[in-house]
């Protein structure tokens, strides 16, 4: 076997429980947390957000459909695993990426509303590590669900998540799924579902970080979301505001634990999963 080290899209890899030992000793129930417990958790359960750039166009796709290339200078979220069992040091690119409906689209990608799914040689010159768009969390997927700790509560309890939800992707996008048949969020109640496509989607042209806030710049209006158009015209011309209120929660029911942080967008609460959603295997 050759020694493998993977780049893994964080939080696309579909509903993956972490193994814990003191999940079932936890109160059932709503609590509060500190941030400084959620980023020290997130350094112990390997959850910080990672980003590197493809340095040339690369293929990628499912094993057994058509593949698409992706264009040098692309942003992607990801993370390096090694693998113990094996014994030289080749590596791979594994995982599904982060990218937006809008770029999986132009490169012709037959269901662009669907996840992208790496599978190639990995090389350190091909995809180095760069620094996090500003736009990104440091934590979780980067989408944010509509409603605030009644609705993460709801959705934790394992009741039918009914939330819409606005998603940042690694390549720039901001982009509005509206709630439909089925929910936007996987059965285990931690990663976000493609299920569909965006009702709206906008480049972010710029990006303004001050203190909690931050401030999206693109040039349309973004159905879905309150937005305010600043300029008359131009990149900038409408402006999303994100205030992290920095109110992590967690919630326990039976064995599983799920983590949930507020927000206001647009002045309207929404809550995102900084952590992944914890099982204690019984």
């Amino acid at each position: 076997m050759k020694k493998r080290i993977m780049l893994v899209a964080l939080g696309l890899l579909g509903s993956v429980c972490l193994t814990t030992s003191n999940v079932s000793a936890q109160t059932k129930g709503l609590h509060r947390l500190t941030s400084h417990w959620v980023n020290q958790h997130a350094k112990t359960q390997n959850n910080i957000n990672r980003y590197y750039r493809l340095n040339q166009n690369t293929k990628s796709g499912p094993f057994k459909g058509s593949k698409v290339i992706l264009p040098k200078g692309t942003i992607v979220s990801g993370s390096i695993i090694n693998d113990s069992a094996s014994k030289t040091h080749n590596a791979f690119v594994n995982g599904q990426t982060g990218l937006s409906y809008a770029l999986k689209k132009r490169v012709g990608m037959k269901k662009p509303w669907t996840q992208l799914v790496f599978w190639q040689t990995y090389m350190l010159s091909r995809y180095p590590r760069v620094k996090k768009p500003a736009f990104m969390p440091a934590l979780g997927e980067g989408v944010f669900y509509t409603g605030g700790v009644k609705s993460f509560t709801n959705m934790a309890k394992r009741y039918k998540s009914s939330s819409s939800a606005l998603r940042l992707t690694s390549d720039g996008y901001v982009e509005f799924y509206q709630h439909r048949n089925q929910p936007l969020i996987t059965t285990y109640y931690e990663t976000f579902a493609y299920n569909q496509k965006p009702i709206s989607y906008a480049k972010i042209n710029h990006t303004l970080v001050k203190g909690s806030k931050t401030y999206l710049y693109y040039s349309h209006n973004l159905k879905g979301v309150n937005d305010q158009k600043v300029r008359k015209s131009g990149a900038y011309k409408y402006r999303l505001t994100i205030h992290n209120l920095h109110t992590p929660y967690r919630y326990t029911i039976h064995y599983d634990t799920a983590y949930g942080s507020m927000y206001t967008i647009g002045g309207n609460h929404f809550y995102s999963m900084p952590l992944k959603s914890e099982n204690s295997g019984e």
